[in-house]
């Protein structure tokens, strides 16, 4: 396995890039990064320029689309050793539900930190035994049904486009061949009803296994994402 290192400017964040060849001898590119600036929109959530970063966030997903080779495989994560938990961050569940789904969803691999299924508040210590905390709210549920739904062909080959359709609201999709993905995230802001872009009726939602009601194209989001996928006929 060949790995390089790039350094941006300020020599604070970092991009680790791996070429491999798996099992069958296909060749694949792993594409690992700090999560730097990615942190910085954690950590003003809640402030007046929480969405300007949101839209910088969701440009820099697409822009990978470019300027990686076609096979990239990307990390993503919200919590690591060294950074605060997102439940600090980001107090409501709701919302929490929103930002680990799309963690998850985005294009690549998901990782999901030591307790951050059970929304654990306190950083772990490293060196010493520190038991997991299980009090706070289990979203194992949705870690699993995420994992389902990224084993999903059009994930691996598919094409990834993510967009901002609302103050605080993001739609992503994958496309492949006839095939979409759609996945819509509330990463800010209170519910709310949205246009959706599809068309009215009855559709199963991915993550929860829900019957999904879109009325003239308006969908409403709550307490957790909403994924449609749409098959090939």
């Amino acid at each position: 396995m060949r790995l390089s290192i790039k350094t941006n400017k300020t020599g604070s964040n970092y991009t680790i890039i791996g070429d491999y060849k798996n099992l069958k001898g296909k060749r694949s590119t792993y594409v690992y990064e700090s999560l730097g600036n990615d942190t910085k929109l954690i950590e003003r959530f809640g402030s007046n320029d929480t969405m300007t970063k949101v839209q910088e966030y969701i440009d820099s997903l697409n822009r990978q689309e470019c300027i990686y080779p076609e096979n990239y495989i990307k990390a993503h994560f919200l919590e690591n050793h060294d950074q605060t938990r997102l439940a600090a961050y980001v107090p409501d569940a709701k919302l929490r539900n929103h930002w680990n789904a799309f963690a998850l969803f985005a294009k690549g691999i998901g990782f999901v930190y030591n307790g951050q299924e059970y929304s654990a508040l306190r950083r772990p210590e490293l060196f010493e035994v520190d038991t997991i905390d299980r009090s706070g709210e289990d979203i194992s549920w949705l870690i699993r049904s995420m994992m389902k739904i990224k084993r999903n062909e059009i994930c691996r080959k598919g094409s990834f486009f993510a967009r901002e359709i609302r103050r605080g609201v993001v739609k992503a999709e994958y496309t492949y061949n006839q095939e979409r993905l759609i996945g819509y995230f509330r990463l800010d802001g209170p519910a709310c009803s949205i246009d959706s872009g599809i068309d009215e009726g009855e559709y199963k939602d991915e993550l929860t296994g829900k019957a999904i009601q879109v009325f003239h194209g308006v969908l409403k989001l709550d307490e957790t994402p909403v994924i449609f996928h749409f098959k090939r006929t």
